[in-house]
Parts: structure tokens; C-alpha cells; sequence
């Protein structure tokens, strides 16, 4: 067994032995459980990390993972789902038919018919021109003035003149009938791995978000138009959406009521960050038919130094995706009847760098700092037991990272049990990846082989010398080794990393300033949705299961800011993103080759500095069953498989 898969191997050991892990329908093994009634057990109350923003409507203008929590609650019927296999199906509760077709271009066309009967949580019909309308919107003109990302839809054939305004219609997305409508994508986008994810769509209401609008197609793709043919001025517009959107009071972006998912909202306050929901009568269920049976669901910041104490006083019932050593001890040592879920993490903890000015748009700096830090420093004070260094841009519970650890496929899904000198997987590893251990004589000679040489007057810079601060003469300025370091509020992770960043500064002739703020104002940095605010950033993301880096680190103009974060337009590491999106659909050993040299493109160019990943662990109430996070891409789809209950014979003025 490889090193870095015995490692991971004892962490779920460890993790394992110490947790009671529940399977999705199960019931811990106590005698008589009845349910609980929603009336007696009120609001089941999650606690996050993090404050809610009120960006519950679409990815299209930034995508906080708390955010995306509320979203998972509110929409639904997805037009497809993604299988244990790691395969995309269609959601059959959603679709009856997805028929492809091929094109003589090249290109491909679906056609999808909608399942009977669909509707918004208030009884009104879905029917296709919802899930028109959603395509529509994402590509539109107005939704570019608005800056948001609509090169996500640029895959469909007809993008580029629809987007621009020089075409009256969307031609690769036609409204077939109330229950069909098809979408045709470009030659150029295929072949591509999680290629059905490409017809992706939920339904959004337009009568809400453009009033006196509607979705209409003439033969030639859809477009939208005026309800009243005799209203001159189109409506649509994105002075309309700025107001349907985004008006604090009512803007669908932070009060969608009308909606698709297992939940509605019941209400929002933009200054707690707090959210209630309550179940939607209508839902059909999930892909698998799954529906929710706890009525009412709220969201709720917590500091994260809090978020153990907090359920164990009874404030919180849930708490999410717990990473600090320190609370995930606290957590499994409580005296309290608290449940513990550990599941590895599809993520990384990371510095985020700002690549497209100052000193980090140069890679040598970026190195510097990554072997100034040290990632198994960090992992060591951060979260020793249940963290683990990662080398690239990946977290340890990506099925691309357990296929590669493991040799290839489990039993289940085909194994091939062939000799190592055989078995086409045992030669990946994750063993070769570049590792930027702690070396602060490697981080000044990369420095100085850069140019960080010369000192304010741009004269050799002598260590030492009363101001050490290294400068660089860059296209006829001095420019000094000065990085603005932003964290977030109450963040242990935050902490860690500006200390280690902090403490051997000096030596190396750098300069950190460190500023503390909001989670939202460090969004609309790394966003750039306002003037990027610093060079350096602690952040943490979680993956997609629909792991796609094109967007992410691809060298178009059209993806900074929203979509490329780091500002770096490195051509190595954009086209070993566009490799792997292009390996065939279905061959796991071909993207997973085809991985790992995206992740030594990634190693080279550094964007961000990774620094770890972990075993999360969620907490909660004992009278929680049937809740699996480990099988869900999130924990609102875990939720729909769990339930309240106690023991028969229990009292019930306990339940709270």
C-alpha cells in the first residue's frame, strides 16, 4: 500500500473505531423509537461556521458553500442526478425521456420530456418553459450586464450571438411543448467526461423573476418576450432583474418563496444571517422518489469555536462539516448524548492568491510563501489526528482520490484484481505530486533567483538592514515584497495560517499586513465583485461532484473574477484542465491519468497554496436517525433520508 494511502487509511481507522456511523434508513440500535412530532420538537436548528448571505438563487454571482446549503433546500427536480458510479443519470422523478441525438456538425442534441404533474411548492405547474426560462436567464445580455458568470451556459450551441445581443434567440435551446424542450451542444465542448451534466437545468419561475414575461419559440430558439404584444419596450431587462433580483426587501436572490425543492422559505434576516424553512407539500422527491420528514428546518450562524458548545446547550441540533482538532475532540468527548458522523472531506483548506497584480502574480513569491508556511506545519496545529496534508487541488474524499489510493475500482463496481504488473492502475499515485515542505533558505533563493534583490532605494538589499524589505525593479518600478494578508472573522484556520505566514516574514525580507473582515466582504474580494482587497486569503472551499477545473483555472477573459479566482492565465495548467474535461465519459482510468497531470500543471503554476484536507465531522442531537453525510453530496440531501425519534418509553419534555 502506498504511504499516502496508509495514512488516510489509519485516519478512517481512527475515525471509524470513534464514531457511530449511520446508513441512510437506519436507526440506531435502540429499543422502540417512535417519531418525534414536529409541533413538540419546533425548529431543527443547524449551526453553521459561517453567515448566511442571502444568495439563494443561482452560482451565477458567487458561490459560498453556506449559500449552497439553502439553495440544496430551496430547488430541486434537477434534470439529472449523479449515480453512486460517479456516472450522470436521468432524475427519473424529474424526466421521463432524455433521447440524444447527433448532429451533423458534430454536436449533439437532447431532447428531454418532463415527468406529469410537477409543481412549485405554491401548486403551480412546472411545465419545460421553467427550465427554458433558467437557460434563457443564465445566458442572457442582462445577466452579463449584471456581471454574472454566463459563460456557464456557453457550451449550447447558439451562446455567443444570443449572449451578445446580436441574436434574437437562444438557437440551441428550443420549447418543444408544455412538456419537452431539447438543447443542443457545440462540437467543440465534446468529447466531455460528465458530458449529461451539460443538460443540466431546474426550473425557476418566471411570472417572479420577469414579470409580464414569458418564454416563446418560433422555430428558430428561444428567446423571451412580452406577455402583451402591444408593450413596445422588451421588459426583460436587467434593470428589471436588479429589482426582481435584488432588492433587499423582496429580491428573489435572498426571498425565493417560490420554489422547487424539498423546502420553501419561511423567512430570512439579512443582519442574524438566520433562515427558516419548512417542508414543501408538493415535492415528488429526489432522484431516488426520497422525500423529508422533519417539517421545519433552520440556519443558523454560529462561531465556529461555538458550534460544539451550542448543540450541547440545546441551541443547534445540527452541526455541520466540524474540521478544527480541538472542536472535533470536544465533540466526541462530550458528556452530553451527542451522535458523531465523520466523513472524508471533499475539499481543501488553502491560500487563496491573488495572481493578476502585486508581488503574488509572480510564481517565485507564490513559492516563497508556500515554502514560508509549510503545509505539515499546518496540519500538525491545526488538526493533527483527523487532517492531512494535501499537494494539489483535490480533497482526500474525491472518488478520483479513493480510486487511485485503492488500486482502481472496489469489488462492487468491477474490480480488476490483475498483478501490479498488469493492472494499469497501479502505476498512479499520488506519491509524485510536489510537496512544499518548510525550507526558508529554499524560499529566499527562489526570491532572489526572481529578482527580490534591491531595497527601497534600489540598491542591493542587505539583510539585516534596518527596513528588511526586499523590492524588485518590475518594468521600471520598484516594487516592494508588501502582501496585503485578508482573514476571515473568529477563524481558527485563519489564525494558524497568518502566523505561520507572519513569523518567518522578516527573515525573508517580506512584508504582511493583515486584515481582519466579514466572510461576505472576503467573498466580494476573492470574487472580485469589488476591488480585490489583498494578495493573500485564507479560504476553504468543497468540491462539486462534478469536478471540472476548466472554469476555474482556464485563460479565457470571460471567467475572471466569478469563475477564475485566482486571476492567473497560466497556458499549461488551462489546457491540462481542458484534457481532462475531455476524457471519454465512463472511463474512470483515462480521468484519472489524465487527473493527476492536471495536478502537476497545478503544483507548478500555484494559484493557491493547498493546505490540507480532513475528515469532517458532523454532531448532533441523539434524537437524529437515519442521517449519512458521508453518502450525500451536502447535508440537506443527508437530511432527507433522517428523521427524529427517541425511545418509546422516553420523556417527552426531553425532546428539546
Amino acid at each position: 500500500m502506498k504511504k499516502t494511502a496508509i495514512a488516510l487509511f489509519l485516519t478512517l481507522f481512527m475515525m471509524t473505531a470513534s464514531a457511530e456511523t449511520l446508513t441512510q434508513g437506519d436507526t440506531p440500535e435502540e429499543p422502540a423509537l417512535i417519531p418525534i412530532a414536529s409541533e413538540e420538537f419546533g425548529d431543527f436548528v443547524v449551526g453553521e461556521a459561517g453567515k448566511l448571505s442571502g444568495d439563494f438563487f443561482t452560482t451565477l454571482w458567487g458561490n459560498s458553500t453556506y449559500d449552497m446549503d439553502a439553495r440544496a433546500l430551496l430547488h430541486g427536480y434537477d434534470t439529472v442526478a449523479l449515480n453512486d458510479r460517479y456516472e450522470f443519470i436521468r432524475n427519473p422523478t424529474t424526466v421521463q425521456s432524455i433521447d440524444p441525438r447527433d448532429n451533423a456538425d458534430g454536436g449533439r442534441t437532447y431532447t428531454l420530456q418532463l415527468a406529469p404533474g410537477l409543481t412549485y411548492n405554491d401548486g403551480a405547474p412546472i411545465t419545460a418553459a421553467d427550465y427554458v426560462f433558467n437557460l434563457l436567464l443564465a445566458g442572457s445580455p442582462a445577466v452579463r450586464e449584471l456581471g454574472g458568470a454566463t459563460i456557464l451556459v456557453s457550451h449550447i450551441q447558439g451562446y455567443n450571438g444570443y449572449n451578445d445581443g446580436t441574436a434574437a434567440t437562444f438557437s440551441g435551446v428550443r420549447l418543444l411543448d408544455q412538456r419537452r424542450f431539447s438543447i443542443s451542444v457545440k462540437p467543440e465542448t465534446l468529447p466531455f467526461f460528465y458530458e449529461l451534466s451539460m443538460v443540466r437545468a431546474i426550473p425557476y419561475p418566471i411570472s417572479v423573476i420577469a414579470p409580464g414575461c414569458e418564454v416563446a419559440d418560433d422555430g428558430e430558439g428561444a428567446y423571451i418576450r412580452n406577455i402583451d404584444p402591444d408593450e413596445e419596450e422588451p421588459l426583460f431587462t436587467s434593470a428589471l432583474l436588479r429589482n426582481t433580483l435584488f432588492d433587499p426587501e423582496t429580491g428573489y436572490a435572498a426571498h425565493p418563496y417560490v420554489t422547487s425543492g424539498p423546502y420553501q422559505l419561511r423567512s430570512f434576516d439579512p443582519e442574524s444571517g438566520e433562515a427558516r424553512f419548512t417542508l414543501n407539500p408538493y415535492f415528488a422527491g429526489d432522484w431516488r422518489g426520497q422525500k423529508p420528514v422533519i417539517d421545519n428546518v433552520a440556519i443558523r450562524y454560529v462561531p465556529p469555536a461555538d458550534l460544539v458548545p451550542a448543540l450541547e446547550r440545546g441551541d443547534v441540533h445540527l452541526i455541520n462539516k466540524v474540521a478544527a482538532g480541538e472542536d472535533i475532540k470536544a465533540g466526541l468527548n462530550s458528556d452530553e448524548p451527542i451522535r458523531d458522523y465523520p466523513y472524508p472531506r471533499q475539499g481543501f483548506g488553502f491560500l487563496a492568491f491573488a495572481c493578476e497584480g502585486g508581488p503574488t502574480q509572480f510564481p517565485a513569491v507564490r513559492k516563497a510563501i508556500a515554502y514560508a508556511v509549510g503545509q505539515k506545519e499546518f496540519v500538525h496545529e491545526f488538526n493533527p489526528v483527523f487532517g492531512e496534508p494535501v499537494h494539489g487541488y483535490y480533497g482526500v474524499g474525491q472518488w478520483m482520490v479513493r480510486l487511485i489510493l485503492d488500486g482502481g475500482p472496489d469489488p462492487v463496481r468491477g474490480r480488476q484484481e490483475e498483478e501490479e504488473d498488469v493492472n494499469p492502475w497501479a502505476s498512479l499515485s499520488l506519491d509524485n505530486l510536489k510537496i512544499y515542505r518548510k525550507d526558508l533558505d529554499e524560499a529566499k533563493a527562489v526570491l532572489i533567483e526572481d529578482g527580490w534583490t534591491l531595497n527601497e532605494a534600489g540598491e542591493p538589499f542587505e539583510e539585516g538592514a534596518d527596513e528588511p524589505l526586499r523590492y524588485k525593479d518590475v518594468d521600471g518600478e520598484l516594487t516592494p515584497l508588501t502582501l496585503r494578508f485578508a482573514k476571515q472573522q473568529d477563524n481558527a484556520a485563519a489564525d494558524l495560517a497568518e502566523r505561520l505566514l507572519t513569523e518567518p516574514a522578516e527573515r525573508l525580507g517580506m512584508k504582511v499586513e493583515v486584515a481582519e473582515m466579514s466572510f461576505g466582504d472576503l467573498l466580494n474580494g476573492y470574487y472580485r465583485s469589488s476591488d480585490r482587497p489583498f494578495e493573500i486569503a485564507y479560504l476553504a472551499t468543497n468540491f462539486s461532484r462534478t469536478f471540472d477545473p476548466y472554469y476555474v483555472f482556464g485563460s479565457d477573459d470571460r471567467l475572471q473574477g466569478l469563475l477564475n479566482t485566482s486571476g492567473l492565465q497560466d497556458e499549461r495548467l488551462a489546457f491540462s484542465a481542458l484534457a481532462l474535461r475531455q476524457a471519454k465519459p465512463g472511463d474512470l482510468l483515462d480521468y484519472c491519468e489524465r487527473w493527476l497531470r492536471f495536478q502537476d500543471a497545478f503544483n507548478d503554476a500555484l494559484p493557491m497554496l493547498p493546505l490540507y484536507s480532513n475528515t469532517y465531522f458532523d454532531f448532533s442531537v441523539s434524537e437524529l436517525a437515519g442521517y449519512n453525510p458521508g453518502s450525500a453530496a451536502n447535508w440537506p440531501e443527508a437530511l432527507l433520508y433522517a428523521s427524529l425519534r427517541r425511545p418509546a418509553d422516553a420523556d417527552p419534555d426531553a425532546a428539546n
